[in-house]
């Protein structure tokens, strides 16, 4: 990316896990920066885009890579680095919350205390795209984190609008959009595309997992639109 890092942004686990093997299958000499968040505190929006910014590389560009949960988190940053940032991408994500925010009164530790079974969460996640390695994988990831960080998290995706936040990111923005997700709905998109008209879509084939299911073609879908803009990796 000619010296640009790919940060990349989890999804509501935050662990980092689920990342490792797309930045594993990066183009040659892409360096990638994997963010892990705190599975055992809750942090909101404002604390992790803290965190996040704590951990950044000083004077590098940056492509910012945020899938589902991380995508205000990816605006953010992308607002407060300005040119630093030379690419933000969207995996499968939102600004705007993507249920309806009436089921952030759902959202209590005690629900995420019940452990869905790995084929319920590759049902919802991974399909029709599932392994036994990445069913076993979200398991894992998803075992970690604290079940009132769960909670928190998505009050806060169910709360937030960055819509004025992402008017004010000048990099170029592509929105990766699997064709199969089954959590983050077209309107998420919609929102997305109404409040920057100028934000590239691409569909892939896969589910909401699409970083994890479908690397190659996400890694394809980045290098060109960031060819594009002189910001190659």
């Amino acid at each position: 990316m000619n010296g640009a890092v790919a940060v990349l942004l989890p999804g509501l686990d935050g662990t980092g896990d689920l990342l490792e093997d797309f930045a594993a299958r990066a183009p040659r000499g892409t360096e990638c920066l994997v963010m892990r968040y705190p599975t055992d505190r809750m942090l909101g929006y404002e604390a992790l885009t803290e965190f996040v910014l704590e951990r950044l590389p000083a004077h590098r560009p940056l492509v910012l890579i945020a899938e589902s949960f991380s995508g205000p988190i990816g605006a953010r940053v992308a607002e407060r680095l300005g040119d630093q940032v030379v690419a933000l991408v969207f995996c499968n994500s939102f600004v705007t919350p993507p249920r309806s925010p009436l089921l952030r009164f759902l959202a209590r530790t005690a629900v995420f205390r019940i452990r869905l079974p790995k084929r319920i969460l590759a049902a919802i996640a991974l399909d029709p795209l599932s392994t036994p390695e990445l069913e076993s994988a979200i398991e894992a990831a998803v075992r970690k984190v604290e079940p009132a960080v769960f909670a928190g998290r998505v009050r806060e995706l169910l709360a937030v609008d960055d819509r004025p936040t992402l008017r004010r990111v000048h990099a170029p923005i592509l929105y990766l959009r699997g064709t199969h997700d089954r959590l983050v709905p077209d309107q998420a998109l919609l929102q997305i595309t109404q409040t920057v008209p100028s934000v590239r879509v691409h569909r892939i084939h896969a589910p909401h997992a699409l970083l994890q299911t479908a690397s190659a073609e996400a890694w394809a879908a980045i290098g060109t639109f960031t060819a594009h803009r002189n910001a190659r990796i």
